[in-house]
């Protein structure tokens, strides 16, 4: 799976070394982070997967055991980020609680037209937004706008 691995060496003040593994895909993309620790397991990762577009998947982090987290990632259909939800590990397969996440509705143009975020598998908020013809987040005032200002200096200067 993997092509390539750098190794990165720290020297602290004390002449202590750390190292830190990064592994890299075929693709370039990073396959793992390994960092060892002095507790048990004796290493502590963080893993990734891509979808075949080369978009994220999913990242496990954490002691890779029991105790690990997990992050899920999804997309629309032009591959635009519409989801986060973050897991924790209680056991094996992924079962685990869902911690908290993030999720939007995109427009044509894709700005997000609801926002819902939740903590502990409860929905906390529902946030919902409007946009004018300018993609302008709901209101007509010129200054709160880029756009409309472009727009309008567009035409105040022929």
């Amino acid at each position: 799976m993997t092509s390539r691995a750098i190794k990165m060496t720290l020297t602290l003040p004390s002449g202590a070394k750390k190292y830190t593994r990064y592994a890299y895909r075929r693709d370039g993309n990073v396959w793992n982070v390994m960092w060892p620790t002095p507790t048990w397991p004796p290493t502590v990762m963080s893993q990734y997967l891509y979808f075949k577009n080369g978009l994220p998947k999913w990242t496990v982090y954490g002691q890779i055991d029991a105790s690990s987290y997990r992050t899920l990632y999804g997309y629309d259909a032009q591959n635009r980020a519409t989801s986060v939800e973050h897991f924790h590990r209680t056991s094996s397969p992924w079962n685990g609680a869902k911690m908290a996440g993030r999720s939007a509705t995109l427009d044509e143009q894709g700005n997000p037209t609801a926002i819902d975020e939740w903590h502990d598998s409860q929905t906390t908020f529902h946030n919902t937004y409007g946009y004018d013809e300018l993609s302008c987040l709901g209101t007509p005032d010129i200054r709160s706008c880029p756009l409309r200002r472009i727009k309008r200096q567009a035409h105040d200067h022929p």
